[in-house]
C-alpha cells in the first residue's frame, strides 16, 4: 500500500473538492508539475545558494509525501485523473467514463484520442512522439488502451498490467481495433 496523502491532495488547486454532482467514486490519476513551474523553484533555490532539485517527478512526489500540507500547498502541483476504479459499474466505454469525469469537474488529459483502425492509431502514436518534447511537463510516453470495458475484462489484467500498455517512442503496439492512446 502507499502513503496516506489526502491532506495534501485536497491542496493541488486544480482538483476540486467538491464535484458538480452528488456522487461517490474512486479514480486513478498523476500529479506532476509543469517544467516551467519547477525550472522557476530551481532558479528560486539556485538565487539562495541551496542544491537544486534533480527532477520534477521526485520533486512532486516528495510533495505529496510532506508531513505539512501547507507547505505542499505552496507548490505548483497539477493532476490528471486518467481512470475511473469499477468504471465498468457507470460507463460501458473508458471514454465515456472520461467524459462523465469532465461533466463532474474533474481534471482529465486533454491529450486522448479515439482510434478505430490500426493505421490511425500508428499515425496518433506517431505524433505523439513527434510533440513529446514540446509538451508543458514531463512524460515517458503515452498509454494505449482498449475502450470497451467488456473487451478489457475479456483480456486480462494483473495488478501490474491493468488495461493499458505504456509505449514508448522505441516500442510499438500491436494490431489491436477499439485502442485508444492518451498521455
Amino acid at each position: 500500500m502507499g502513503e496516506e496523502i489526502t491532506a495534501n491532495l485536497r491542496t493541488v488547486r486544480s482538483l476540486p473538492l467538491t464535484l458538480r454532482q452528488p456522487v461517490s467514486i474512486t479514480v486513478r490519476g498523476e500529479v506532476f508539475m509543469d517544467k516551467a513551474d519547477f525550472a522557476a523553484i530551481n532558479q528560486e533555490r539556485a538565487l539562495a545558494g541551496e542544491e537544486l532539485w534533480k527532477n520534477a517527478r521526485n520533486f512532486t512526489g516528495g510533495s505529496l509525501k510532506l508531513l505539512d500540507p501547507r507547505l505542499c500547498a505552496t507548490r505548483p502541483l497539477r493532476v490528471t485523473l486518467y481512470e475511473v476504479v469499477n468504471g465498468e459499474a457507470i460507463k460501458s466505454l473508458h471514454s465515456d467514463s472520461l467524459a462523465w469525469m469532465r461533466a463532474l469537474g474533474l481534471p482529465t488529459s486533454p491529450d486522448v484520442s479515439l482510434v478505430a483502425d490500426w493505421e490511425t492509431l500508428a499515425s496518433t502514436v506517431a505524433s505523439w512522439a513527434a510533440r513529446k518534447g514540446a509538451l508543458p511537463y514531463e512524460a515517458d510516453g503515452l498509454v494505449v488502451k482498449v475502450d470497451s470495458f467488456a473487451q478489457r475484462r475479456l483480456l486480462g489484467f494483473t495488478a501490474k498490467f491493468r488495461a493499458g500498455l505504456p509505449l514508448t517512442n522505441s516500442q510499438r503496439c500491436a494490431r489491436r481495433p477499439g485502442c485508444w492512446a492518451s498521455r
